[in-house]
């Protein structure tokens, strides 16, 4: 079970059953209700009632909606963690949440993020050595198995490397030259695909009942 926290059951449980019945048990609409008010977590259970203190904060289920990195490592991501601590135990409301983090974040998170792109860059050696391992594998290999890793390779190095590179490229620019962000972002669909997906959705919903 993955919602925010991660449950699961080792292999070398010594009861397996009694396990899976106690992670089903708190996966329940009602018990997942208790936890999440405890906790000050968001529900994963469809159909289960969210503490109205964390309304704010509640998922958009239809549409993709742009969003800015919160942790970018450094002082932006432990002054994060400070005041959504102080957040989560109510001795910040929302508005005074958000003022305070935006102000520090404008503040510092440009220095944080260079340091993390820099950080990047030095592990680009390390994936280097990584997906070396991997071709070589797949030039030693014959048959099924050679396939297979040069599927795996060539998947590995656009994810690491083609495809990370590109994005890096693209928020230096940003950057170096002050670009304006777009106000709609690159994942946000356009009003007649929205409606396309609130039909769509409400269709299942019925047929669901």
């Amino acid at each position: 079970i993955d919602s925010g926290f991660r449950f699961a059951i080792s292999r070398n449980s010594k009861h397996f059953a009694e396990a899976l019945d106690f992670l089903l048990f708190m996966a329940g609409r009602q018990e997942n209700e208790k936890l999440n008010r405890i906790i000050g977590w968001i529900p994963a259970i469809e159909g289960t009632e969210m503490d109205p203190f964390l309304k704010a904060f509640e998922p958009h289920l239809e549409g993709v909606y742009g969003a800015f990195p919160v942790m970018l490592g450094g002082e932006t991501s432990i002054r994060w963690g400070q005041l959504y601590s102080l957040f989560q135990v109510r001795k910040m409301d929302y508005p005074e949440f958000a003022k305070e983090y935006e102000a520090f974040y404008k503040a510092n998170g440009l220095k944080d993020y260079l340091e993390q792109q820099r950080e990047w860059r030095r592990g680009m050696q390390r994936n280097e050595q990584f997906l070396a391992g991997i071709r070589a594998k797949a030039l030693s290999s014959e048959g099924e198995e050679q396939a297979s890793s040069w599927v795996k390779y060539r998947a590995l190095t656009a994810q690491r490397q083609v495809w990370a590179e590109i994005d890096h490229s693209r928020q230096m620019k940003i950057v170096e030259l002050k670009m304006p962000v777009p106000a709609v972002g690159p994942y946000e669909y356009s009003p007649a695909v929205m409606e396309k997906i609130k039909k769509r959705v409400k269709q299942e919903k019925k047929s669901n009942h």
